[in-house]
């Protein structure tokens, strides 16, 4: 009697082959694959495309910007001249130059002399700049009133004058030859910044409309 094996040795089985897909199911998965990768892909290069605009605007406002920076330089450097202690080299073409950048409208009457108007207290004043040879530039209002005749009068309004000097800032009231008050400020040229330039004119305004109409009272009732 021969022995039975309880494992029996089967034949390897041949392997099926898969069933060929239709082509409606492969052309379905080719569109699937290809949806996939745009749904991947397009955001992406929107992303991409959207970051390199915004690099390219960035570069260009800087572009500008610098451009803007390096033109105003070369105005400033054209406009005023230094002298080498960092203050204004001061003579006839800076301050014309000066008084034009302020929108100072002038007229050149000398040499070293510009006359001009400005609106304050509510009326056009007068004023003068003048290019000292002693060495300062002065900035007056004149006339900036009429002395009155009046003997009473007149020692009223000088004592007013003469307590507005005390507290005054750069400026100061004065009378001239034709006994014509006048409002100025004098500045040393060598300590003059473009800054200080203004600072003067604007002084000027400032006192002109603070104390014209009381100075005036004084002047016409005493």
């Amino acid at each position: 009697m021969s022995d039975t094996s309880t494992d029996e040795e089967r034949p390897p089985e041949t392997p099926k082959e898969a069933p060929e897909q239709a082509p409606e199911k492969r052309e379905l998965e080719a569109q699937t694959s290809e949806a996939d990768a745009a749904d991947t892909d397009g955001p992406q290069a929107e992303a991409d495309a959207a970051e390199a605009d915004v690099a390219e605007a960035d570069a260009a406002e800087a572009d500008a910007a610098e451009a803007d920076a390096a033109e105003a330089d070369a105005a400033n450097a054209d406009a005023v001249v230094i002298s080498e202690d960092g203050h204004l080299k001061v003579d006839v073409d800076t301050v014309e130059r000066l008084l034009g950048q302020g929108a100072w409208k002038c007229v050149r009457i000398t040499e070293d002399t510009w006359r001009g108007r400005f609106r304050g207290a509510g009326r056009k004043l007068p004023f003068m700049v003048r290019l000292d040879p002693e060495g300062y530039l002065t900035f007056a209002v004149v006339p900036f009133l009429r002395s009155p005749e009046e003997r009473i009068k007149a020692h009223a309004l000088y004592d007013r004058l003469l307590q507005l000097n005390q507290v005054l800032y750069m400026a100061k009231f004065s009378i001239d030859d034709d006994l014509d008050v006048v409002l100025s400020v004098e500045y040393p040229v060598e300590e003059l910044d473009e800054s200080e330039f203004c600072d003067c004119l604007d002084v000027l305004v400032y006192y002109a409309d603070a104390h014209y109409e009381e100075l005036a009272e004084i002047a016409a009732h005493g």
